[in-house]
């Protein structure tokens, strides 16, 4: 069976564009003085405002971090913007930064991946500026735009990101700190999302016991962890032990934030997967239909992951051979990619994956072709693993139409990629190899999306 992407959330969403390795450039217009040349690597306090200022300060952040757990982001950022005046009229350049970080997240929640990237350039800047590179706050910056690139499904950027955040990390923070489980749980995710379901599940596992020992039980951030090694197992196969995962990090959450929160929506929608996979495709629906009703009633029509819940509902109306309704959801997966997103975003690469293969099932084999055309384009021919699910579906179209070999031209370009990811071992060598003896696809792939991923 031809391959289709569909997305899972192992953590709330944040996002953005690529940004330089070299310089970064702060944001257009901030409302701030241009920094003047760097003095000192540690934390300045001039005395020009008063010990009460930077406490106002602090409560101002405290609030918004309140208002950031239940996702009242608009309401968060507006504290932030009281916090950050006096922070910088302090010459407090680490909770300086750290304004901007937060203000990069809680754009990135939203969708708005411009202004997150212009508020985590701004936030790196000053970082490296005022505190030098091997400072926490710096840290942070990476981690958060290492995040961004996953969401975009720009792995190996997000991992280069990522993996510089935990080296500043662990030589100043030490091995148990909570930032420490954050990074890991964020490389477990990108991990997932690259099809390293065994590298996922030991970075998750090094999180969750980080979490556990330092939070609780019943934290939010321990049911985030739970949520990506449920994700884990579901893609090792073992439906149980993710189902199981789960529903604890439903419960946790639920309790934390009642039923009209984003994370218990990437509960639902990642449940509905287990469904889906499964072949309960009524049961996955019924899921998928309760994420996207808290997705819509909390982040509004536009955001990315009301795309995410409409790509899922057209897969599952796809398996049940109801091809029409299901390119109507993809179709309104498009209508708010495109002028949202652009034309060139990876993730739209997904939606024509799946298209490709509703015109594909109907039997309209210049279409399919079209479509899985148009997510190479997007996506090109680097070894990705995107990829590989595209000269897959490729392969399978020509050998519908009896061009055995065209089709096992595509299906030797997917076998090269998956070896020289995973070696000759990976499970999915025996799928590929089996393409190409019997000249057809028999697999079917429960991939993620980029993910809520976690944070």
């Amino acid at each position: 069976m031809p391959k289709r992407r569909r997305f899972r959330f192992s953590r709330p969403v944040y996002l953005a564009w690529v940004l330089s390795l070299t310089s970064c450039s702060p944001p257009s217009e901030t409302g701030d003085p241009p920094l003047p040349p760097k003095e000192k690597t540690t934390t300045e306090k001039t005395g020009t405002v008063s010990p009460s200022d930077t406490t106002r300060a602090r409560g101002y952040f405290a609030q918004a971090e309140q208002l950031e757990s239940e996702a009242k982001y608009d309401d968060a950022s507006a504290y932030i913007e009281k916090a950050r005046p006096l922070y910088l009229a302090a010459e407090d350049w680490e909770n300086y930064a750290r304004c901007y970080n937060k203000l990069g997240e809680f754009s990135c929640e939203k969708g708005d991946y411009d202004q997150a990237q212009q508020y985590l350039d701004k936030a790196l800047e000053v970082g490296r500026h005022r505190l030098g590179e091997q400072h926490p706050a710096v840290a942070e910056s990476y981690a958060g735009l290492g995040l961004l690139f996953s969401r975009q499904a720009q792995n190996d950027q997000a991992i280069d990101y990522l993996e510089r955040a935990l080296s500043i990390q662990r030589s100043t923070l030490g091995e148990q700190h909570a930032a420490i489980a954050t990074s890991y749980h964020r490389l477990g995710n990108v991990y997932g999302d690259t099809g390293d379901a065994e590298r996922a599940l030991t970075l998750h596992e090094k999180a969750l016991a980080i979490r556990l020992a330092t939070l609780g039980e019943r934290d939010v951030e321990v049911a985030n962890t739970y949520n990506s090694l449920g994700i884990d197992y579901l893609d090792k196969g073992d439906y149980e032990k993710a189902s199981e995962l789960l529903n604890k990090a439903l419960s946790i959450w639920l309790a934390t934030h009642g039923e009209r929160h984003p994370r218990v929506g990437y509960a639902y929608n990642n449940l509905g997967l287990i469904y889906n996979t499964k072949g309960d495709n009524d049961q996955a629906i019924a899921l998928f239909d309760r994420a996207l009703a808290i997705r819509l009633g909390t982040l509004g029509l536009r955001h990315p992951e009301v795309v995410m819940a409409y790509n899922n509902l057209g897969i599952a109306y796809d398996d049940k051979g109801d091809y029409d309704r299901a390119l109507g959801f993809y179709e309104k997966a498009l209508a708010i990619f495109l002028p949202e997103l652009g034309p060139k975003n990876p993730m739209l690469a997904t939606v024509y994956l799946n298209i490709g293969l509703i015109h594909f099932h109907k039997g309209d084999y210049e279409l399919a072709l079209r479509y899985n055309g148009k997510a190479l384009s997007i996506i090109g021919r680097a070894p990705h693993l995107h990829v590989t699910d595209i000269y897959t579906n490729i392969g399978d179209v020509y050998r519908a139409r009896g061009n055995a070999e065209l089709a096992r031209v595509n299906y030797r370009k997917a076998l090269a990629i998956w070896r020289a990811r995973f070696g000759t071992h990976h499970p999915e060598m025996a799928h590929c190899l089996n393409n190409l003896i019997v000249g057809g696809s028999r697999w079917e792939f429960a991939g993620r999306g980029p993910s809520i991923s976690d944070d």
